[in-house]
C-alpha cells in the first residue's frame, strides 16, 4: 500500500487555498446526502456539515478547531472555530451561496435550484474550476491506495464517492490533474502524521503543545554582553566555552527562560543594556518535539519594565535541571503544569542548603531522602541512586558507594555516608566536589522520581525527554574526574529509564572537559561553542568545528583557549622571546646568550622546548 507524501499534501493545499470553504464542506456533504435538484428535502444543514468537518477537517485530534484547506476569504487564517458549521459557514450558506438553493428559512428544508450549478460557478476564483485531484488528496490524506494507482484514478474514485455528475465536473470541477510532482513524488511508503501537516501552519488556538520537546535555537538582542547572539542547540550535547564575562552564563539563563517561560530568580533576568535605545530588546527562541514548531519572540516592555509572558509554545520541554554556578539547582516539572504554559509557580529554585536540609511542601532534602530511600529501597529509587553515583564516581576515589547512616553531633538526623578505600566518611564532611557531584546525582533522580509519581496521580505517560543545563561542569573537580564527568552524565538518563533521552546543555573552561569529548563527540548531535572578544571589544558567539587535539597542551593552544604556550606566563613570554630570535637573520651571541639564561630561570630541564633552543644555540657556542 502505499500513501499521499507530505509534499503533494502541501502542493495540494497550495492549489486549494484560492477556493471558497462552500466547495470543500456544504457542498461535498449536499452531495454525500444525495441533496435532490429541483426540490427540497429534510436536510440538516449544520448537523451535516459539522459530521463533515468532523470526519476531513478536524486535523489536529488535541484541537476541536478545524483546518482550513480552503481559505478564500482570509489566506493567513488557518483554523476556525468548533461551532464553525452553525456560525461562520451557515452564513456563507443562506448568503453567498443562497441562491444555489431551495430553502425554507429557519427550517432543515434543503434541495438545489435547477440552475445551481450556474451560480456556484459564478463564485468560483476568476473563473477558475476546483482541483478535483488536489481536493481529493486533501480528503484522503490518511488513505491507504493499491502500489499501481495512479493520480486520474484518485480523481475518479473522488467522483465516483460524491456523485459528482458530468454537469458538474463539466461546470464546477477540473478533472485534470494539475500537479508539478511525478508519481514517484506524490505517493509516499507511509502515511504523513498531522504533526508534518501542521508544521508549516500556525497551530491551533486550543491544541495542546506536543510533549517532550528541547531547545531548538535561542537568538537575544539588546540585552547580555553582545549587541545580539544567536545559537542552534545539538540534539544531544551543547558546549559553550569562552573567556570571563562574556556570556556564557547568561546564555544559561536565557535559555532557562525559554525552556520553563521564567527566569530563575530576579538576579538571572536580562536587563536591556541600554535603557534608553529606541530598539527593543527581545529573546526569540524555537522549543521543537519530533515535528518541529515555530519560533517565538518575547519582547522587553517598559512598562512595566519587564518580559512579556511567553505563549504557549508548540512543544513543551521535558523535564529540566539546571545546576547554577552558584550551587543552587533549578527543576522544572511538565507534569506539574499539565501543558500549559510556565508560570512562576511551577518551578522550583533550591539553594544548596535547601536542597541538603529540604523546604516544607517543595522537598524533603538529600539527607532525608537519602536515608529514606536507603531504609526503603522496594518503595524509592535507591537503587537508581546507587546506580547514578557509581555512573559519575570519580577515578580516584573509586566507586561513590553508600555506606550506612550515622549519627554527627548536634544533629538529630541520620547522616548518610559514602564508603571510601580509606573508611567511611558522613557526606557532610566531603569534599566539595563530591558534595557537588552527589547533589547533582540526587537532585536527578529526585526530579525524575517526582516526575513519575505526578505522572501517575494525573493519569499520564511519563515523558521521555530531559534538558540538563549545568554551568562550570568542572568546579571543585580533580582533573581525573574532569576527563570522565561529561561522558558519564550523558549515561545518567539510561540509569533512570532506558527510554529517555538526555539534552545536555554545558559551560566549561576546562581543557580536560574538551579533550573527554574525543571518544564520543558527534557533529550529527553535538555542538561546540565559544564566546570571543574582538580586537575592537566586540562579543561574539561562533560554532567551532570540534577538532581532535589529542594532548592537553594542545587543548591549551587551540583557537578555544588560546594560549600561545601551555605554560605559566613567565615562560611562555621568554619562549615567545626565543623565538623571535631564531627567526631573526643575524642574531648575536650575547643576545643568545641571554635569552638562553632567561629560559633556565623559567623552564624545568625536561621541557620539550629545550630540544629546539639547545640546537640552535649550539650555533653560537653557547653550552646548555
Amino acid at each position: 500500500m502505499k500513501y499521499f507524501s507530505l509534499k503533494q499534501i502541501n502542493e495540494s493545499l497550495a492549489k486549494l487555498k484560492q477556493f471558497n470553504a462552500f466547495f470543500g464542506i456544504t457542498f461535498l456533504a449536499g452531495k454525500q446526502a444525495n441533496l435532490p435538484i429541483g426540490k427540497a428535502i429534510d436536510f440538516r444543514m449544520d448537523a451535516e456539515n459539522g459530521r463533515f468537518l468532523h470526519n476531513y477537517y478536524r486535523l489536529n485530534p488535541t484541537s476541536e478547531w478545524f483546518f482550513r484547506a480552503c481559505r478564500q476569504s482570509d489566506l493567513q487564517k488557518s483554523w476556525v472555530k468548533p461551532n464553525y458549521a452553525s456560525t461562520g459557514l451557515q452564513a456563507i450558506n443562506t448568503q453567498t451561496f443562497g441562491p444555489a438553493f431551495i430553502h425554507i428559512k429557519n427550517s432543515s428544508s434543503w434541495g438545489w435550484k435547477p440552475d445551481y450549478i450556474e451560480v456556484l460557478k459564478s463564485k468560483l476564483p476568476s473563473g477558475r474550476k476546483l482541483p478535483a485531484f488536489h481536493l481529493a488528496v486533501w480528503l484522503y490524506r490518511e488513505m491507504p491506495w493499491k502500489e499501481t494507482t495512479n493520480k486520474s484514478e484518485v480523481v475518479k474514485y473522488f467522483t465516483d464517492k460524491f456523485r459528482i455528475s458530468s454537469q458538474e465536473t463539466k461546470g464546477i470541477f477540473s478533472t485534470d490533474v494539475d500537479s508539478d510532482l511525478a508519481d514517484s513524488e506524490t505517493f509516499a511508503s507511509v502515511p504523513v502524521r498531522w504533526q508534518q501537516i501542521q508544521a508549516g501552519f500556525e497551530r491551533a488556538p486550543d491544541a495542546k503543545p506536543e510533549r517532550g520537546g528541547a531547545l531548538v535555537f535561542l537568538e537575544t538582542a539588546g540585552i547580555g554582553p553582545a549587541a545580539s547572539m544567536n545559537i542552534s542547540f545539538g540534539d544531544r550535547l551543547t558546549i559553550i566555552t569562552g573567556d570571563n564575562g562574556l556570556g556564557k552564563s547568561f546564555l544559561l539563563e536565557v535559555a532557562w527562560f525559554a525552556l520553563s517561560g521564567d527566569w530563575a530568580d530576579s538576579n538571572s533576568k536580562a536587563l536591556p543594556t541600554n535603557f534608553a535605545s529606541p530598539k527593543q530588546p527581545f529573546i526569540k527562541f524555537e522549543l521543537s518535539g519530533d515535528f518541529g514548531s515555530k519560533p517565538q519572540m518575547v519582547k522587553y516592555l517598559k512598562q512595566p519594565m519587564d518580559w512579556e509572558k511567553p505563549k504557549t509554545a508548540d512543544a513543551i520541554p521535558g523535564l529540566l535541571i539546571y545546576a547554577r554556578v552558584d550551587g543552587s539547582f533549578a527543576v522544572w516539572d511538565p507534569a506539574t503544569v499539565g501543558g500549559a504554559s510556565a508560570s512562576k509557580n511551577t518551578q522550583l529554585v533550591f539553594s544548596r542548603e535547601k536542597i541538603w536540609d529540604g523546604e516544607p511542601g517543595k522537598i524533603e532534602g538529600l539527607i532525608r531522602d537519602w536515608t529514606k530511600w536507603q531504609a526503603k529501597p522496594n518503595l524509592y529509587p535507591f537503587d537508581i541512586f546507587r546506580r547514578v553515583l557509581a555512573t559519575i564516581s570519580p577515578p580516584d576515589l573509586g566507586e561513590l558507594r553508600p555506606g550506612e547512616p550515622t549519627r554527627l553531633p548536634d544533629d538529630p538526623r541520620e547522616i548518610p555516608t559514602i564508603i571510601h578505600p580509606y573508611g567511611q566518611v558522613p557526606i557532610k564532611h566531603e569534599s566539595a566536589g563530591v558534595r557537588r557531584i552527589i547533589t547533582l546525582a540526587y537532585l536527578m533522580v529526585w526530579a525524575w522520581n517526582e516526575h513519575k509519581v505526578h505522572c501517575e496521580m494525573m493519569g499520564r505517560s511519563i515523558d521521555t525527554k530531559m534538558v540538563v543545563i549545568i554551568d562550570e561542569i568542572e568546579a571543585h573537580l580533580h582533573p581525573k574526574w574532569q576527563r570522565v564527568i561529561m561522558p558519564a552524565l550523558l549515561q545518567v538518563a539510561k540509569e533512570l529509564d532506558n527510554s529517555l533521552d538526555l539534552q545536555l546543555i554545558v559551560v566549561t573552561h576546562s581543557p580536560l572537559v574538551l579533550a573527554s569529548g574525543e571518544t564520543f563527540f558527534d557533529s550529527g548531535k553535538d555542538k561546540l561553542f565559544c564566546l570571543d572578544l574582538s580586537a575592537s571589544g566586540e562579543v561574539g558567539l561562533k560554532e567551532l568545528p570540534f577538532i581532535e587535539y589529542g594532548h592537553v597542551d594542545s587543548w591549551l593552544t587551540s583557537p578555544i583557549f588560546k594560549l600561545s604556550q601551555p605554560t605559566s606566563k613567565e615562560a611562555e613570554q621568554v619562549i615567545n622571546e626565543a623565538i623571535r630570535l631564531q627567526k631573526e637573520a643575524n642574531p648575536s651571541k650575547d643576545a643568545v646568550a641571554t635569552v638562553t639564561q632567561k629560559l633556565a630561570k623559567v623552564l624545568p630541564p625536561e621541557d620539550k622546548f629545550w630540544a629546539r633552543w639547545i640546537f640552535f644555540a649550539d650555533r653560537f657556542g653557547i653550552e646548555i
